[in-house]
C-alpha cells in the first residue's frame, strides 16, 4: 500500500476482509500498515475512505489504541485543506463524544474542532463545527463552556441563517447546563443579538422566540426560589 494513487481501490478491500478479523488480529496484522496512511493528505480521497470506515477501526481496536493510534487519523484530517475531508472528520465526531474518555475530549478534540472553526471560512464547515459543539456540551465541564466556548461563539461575524441556527442549537444545549447567571449574562445577550440578523426568515425568528419564551421562565423561578 505503498501507492496513494491506488490506494482509495485498494483500502475498501481492506477493511472489508478486516471485518472478518477479531480485535486482536486486526491490531496485530492490519493495523501498523493502514498507520501511516493517517498522515496522508493527498490524494483527499484516501483520508476520506479512512474516515468512512472508522466505525471498523473503532470496532476493532481497544480504547487505548484507538485513542493512541487511530484518532491521529481524525485530527490530522481536521487539519486538511479540502473542506470535504473536514466535513467528514467533523461528522465522525458526536458518535466519537459518546466513546472517548473525557480528557480527550476537553483537553484534545474540542481544541482542534474550535481551531477549525476559528479558521474556516466556508459556510457548510463552519455549521459542522456548530454541531460537533452542539454533541460536546455534555460532555465539556461549565468552565469550558462559558470561558471558552461562548467567548468563541461572540466572535461569530456571519449573519448567515444556517449559521445562526446551529449556533441557537449550541445556546440551546448550553442552556441546560451552565449556571442561571451564565445564562442570563452570557447565553442570552448573543441570543438577542443574533434574533435581529436580517437575512432570518419570520420561522427562524420565531424559534429564537421559542427559546426566550422557554428559558426566561426558568430564570425568573429560580430568582423567587433563591431571593
Amino acid at each position: 500500500m505503498k501507492d496513494p494513487l491506488l490506494l482509495s481501490s485498494i483500502l475498501p478491500n481492506v477493511f472489508n476482509i478486516s471485518s472478518n478479523l477479531d480485535p486482536a488480529q486486526f491490531q496485530a496484522l492490519v493495523l501498523p500498515s493502514l498507520k501511516p496512511l493517517f498522515a496522508i493528505k493527498d490524494p483527499p480521497i484516501v483520508m476520506m475512505v479512512l474516515l468512512e470506515n472508522l466505525e471498523i477501526l473503532q470496532g476493532k481496536t481497544s480504547k487505548q489504541c484507538f485513542k493512541a493510534d487511530v484518532l491521529p487519523l481524525v485530527y490530522n484530517a481536521l487539519e486538511s485543506e479540502h473542506a470535504a475531508v473536514q466535513e467528514r472528520a467533523l461528522a465522525t465526531v458526536p458518535a466519537m463524544c459518546e466513546t472517548i474518555d473525557y480528557a480527550e475530549v476537553q483537553s484534545v478534540l474540542f481544541p482542534r474542532v474550535a481551531l477549525v472553526f476559528t479558521k474556516t471560512r466556508i459556510l457548510s464547515v463552519k455549521v459542522s463545527t456548530l454541531n460537533c459543539f452542539v454533541s460536546m456540551v455534555k460532555t465539556l465541564d461549565q468552565t469550558s463552556l462559558t470561558q471558552k466556548l461562548v467567548p468563541l461563539l461572540s466572535k461569530i461575524r456571519t449573519k448567515e441563517p444556517a449559521v445562526m441556527m446551529a449556533t441557537l442549537q449550541v445556546h440551546e444545549a448550553m442552556g441546560l447546563k451552565v449556571e442561571r447567571e451564565a445564562v442570563a449574562t452570557l447565553v442570552l445577550p448573543q441570543l438577542w443579538a443574533m434574533c435581529v440578523g436580517p437575512l432570518l426568515n419570520v420561522d427562524q425568528f420565531g424559534k429564537f422566540m421559542q427559546y426566550a419564551a422557554k428559558i426566561l421562565p426558568r430564570l425568573r423561578l429560580l430568582k423567587l426560589t433563591f431571593r
